[in-house]
């Protein structure tokens, strides 16, 4: 797998709900205020969290990610109140 170091985050805010992505070195970050986004990341099996690559892009995975990734996120790009639901 070819490994990338592009790092970049994102928050989307929907209705109540926040969805916090991050990717870095071939691998997605996922995490929500939506328990059942979260568990259903949680519950899916290794070997299908991971997507093949197009010719010369590459392959990566996604994963739970943390709270503690959210919120230095938001610690260092927004106001806190931005996301509290």
């Amino acid at each position: 797998m070819k490994k990338h170091t592009n790092y970049c985050s994102q928050i989307d805010k929907l209705n109540k709900d926040y969805f916090f992505y991050q990717f870095e070195n071939n691998s997605l970050y996922v995490f929500s205020s939506n328990e059942n986004f979260n568990n259903a990341i949680r519950n899916t099996k290794a070997k299908d969290k991971t997507q093949s690559a197009a010719k010369g892009e590459p392959a990566f995975a996604y994963k739970l990610g943390t709270g503690g990734q959210k919120t230095r996120f938001v610690r260092k790009y927004f106001q806190q109140e931005d996301l509290q639901p």
